[in-house]
């Protein structure tokens, strides 16, 4: 099937933008494809020679941003560096007793528990890299907290008055009913009225101006606030927040990865075509020659993503230029006096393009500020934390920086999520909510509960046992070869290589059942 003329595509992008579609949406549609290795969705098989090699689509990718996105997101917010939640127990004139302290810390972590936070925030992270934008919102659907992330191409906000907080929150999104017709669906927050709107036809929103006044609200709920945070990434505190969205990791990298992506797959072309030798034929009359077994050149568009969505439906076997086949179970049967033999390649094409996607991928990680360690050059053996600190430091320095922007929405988060259940009059599922209300109602008098969180993020890197040992042996020689730790911190420091429990109880009290038969054994003796 043909390839889409420039006048298809752009009477396809008539139609959307008629369709209502902004030009932001475009933008953050067009990071959001990259990301995810559909940005070059339109262009003519990498395979196709009818067209120059700068406007076919690459056919392998390296998929960098999203790598670089996932490593980032576990960095700053896996199992082990993931930051530990308290309350703080004063705070601008706050002041909370043990008690207090203890209720709203358990009640933050029962919340984190039940909604999953540690997967939110990677999520919410990879968001942030991907679109540059993050919009979060808490809900409590029949009782049940519940965190989820909205597309930020889908939302307008309406900011408050110092810039940040939302006044309100419309959210739009077309989607396909079963009549096979685009409807848009319009939800509209803005206390004290959340409002969900009956869907309307996209191609009635293209023609003229819907008037959502006069569109039924077939849902309804009363809101005291905005349960939804906007969250700008990598938006630099000294120029302020002038605009709704912040910056996406790949933001002015789209050429560089193209490069690399066309870069990689010339390298693929490269494998392919020199990668086998090539039979030649010499003493041997074109005219006279004997026929020799025949097959077909391979065609262009055989992938699994062309058969999908070029509506392929049927593989034509005849398609292609007629070409000598070659295999080992083929035999060439050539003429009297005449030879054959093998030609490689030396080579050197293959390593000019090694050196072009080196360092194509050197820039762009180094833009991004991030570490892609290759494991050959890591080694085998164990690295000490100490040795991958070193070696990590610009991905480590740019993970600080996004525990301290991805802590303040996670405190933000945590405290919105406090703020919609402590206001709810019915049901909530939280074990620990009773308890902590009176404290809740302390706090919200006079300031948000985010300024009393307070986060302990824990170490990038687990130290070695022979940073371990060495760390104890030069404790225990500068206080004179006492004890360093006690026989709790001992046991949980081995408790998972050997799967101990951590409780000392039991063994302490063996310990004591030994020595009570000791002393039993040498009294008798002594009688």
């Amino acid at each position: 099937m043909l390839s889409p003329t420039p006048s298809d595509l752009a009477a396809f992008d008539r139609k959307l933008k008629a369709l209502g579609e902004s030009e932001r949406y475009w933008r953050i549609q067009r990071l959001r494809r990259l990301w995810h290795g559909a940005g070059y969705e339109g262009r003519p098989s990498f395979w196709d020679a009818s067209v120059p090699l700068r406007e076919r689509a690459p056919c392998v990718q390296s998929m960098v941003c999203r790598t670089a996105g996932r490593r980032l997101s576990q960095l700053v917010f896996g199992d082990r560096s993931f930051p530990k939640v308290s309350v703080s127990a004063q705070a601008y004139g706050v002041r909370l007793d043990d008690v207090s302290k203890g209720s709203l810390t358990a009640l933050l972590e029962e919340i984190a528990r039940v909604t999953h936070l540690r997967r939110v925030m990677r999520a919410l992270l990879s968001e942030g890299l991907e679109a540059g934008t993050v919009v979060v919102m808490v809900e409590l659907i029949e009782g049940h907290l519940s965190i989820k992330h909205i597309p930020a191409e889908w939302c307008t906000p309406t900011f408050a008055a110092d810039g940040r907080t939302l006044a309100s929150l419309c959210i739009e999104r077309k989607l396909m009913h079963a009549d096979g017709k685009l409807y848009i669906h319009k939800r509209v927050i803005e206390p004290p009225r959340d409002c969900v709107y009956a869907p309307v036809l996209a191609e009635k929103a293209a023609h003229e101006q819907i008037d959502w006044s006069k569109v039924p609200v077939v849902a309804e709920a009363p809101c005291a606030f905005v349960p939804a945070l906007w969250h700008r990434h990598n938006v630099e505190p000294m120029y302020g927040d002038t605009e709704i969205d912040g910056n996406a990791l790949v933001a002015g990298l789209e050429d560089e990865v193209e490069a690399l992506d066309l870069a990689l797959s010339q390298l693929h072309r490269n494998a392919l075509y020199n990668g086998e030798p090539q039979m030649v034929r010499t003493g041997v009359d074109p005219v006279e020659d004997t026929m020799l077994p025949q097959g077909r050149m391979a065609r262009s568009d055989v992938t699994i993503f062309d058969r999908m969505f070029r509506s392929v439906t049927k593989f034509d076997a005849g398609a292609g230029t007629g070409a000598s086949a070659k295999s080992p179970q083929k035999i060439w049967n050539l003429p009297a006096g005449s030879d054959a033999k093998l030609l490689e390649s030396s080579g050197a094409g293959a390593t000019i393009i090694e050196g072009n996607v080196g360092q194509l991928r050197r820039v762009i990680v180094d833009a991004m500020g991030i570490v892609l360690a290759d494991p050959e050059q890591l080694g085998a053996g164990e690295l000490s934390a100490r040795a991958l600190s070193l070696m990590m430091a610009p991905m480590l320095a740019h993970a600080d920086d996004l525990r301290v922007e991805y802590g303040s929405l996670l405190c933000a988060l945590l405290d919105l999520a406090l703020r919609l259940v402590a206001s709810t009059p019915g049901t909530v599922y939280l074990a620990t909510l009773d308890n902590a209300r009176s404290a809740l109602a302390q706090v919200y008098r006079t300031l948000s509960a985010a300024r009393l969180i307070e986060l302990s993020w824990g170490e990038y890197f687990e130290p070695s046992w022979e940073e371990v040992q060495a760390a104890v042996t030069a404790a225990q020689t500068a206080n004179g070869n006492r004890p360093i730790a006690t026989l709790a911190e001992s046991r949980a420091l081995v408790a998972p290589l050997l799967n101990l429990s951590a409780d000392t109880a039991t063994l302490e009290a063996e310990e004591a059942g030994g020595l009570d038969a000791m002393r039993t054994v040498l009294g008798g003796d002594g009688g």
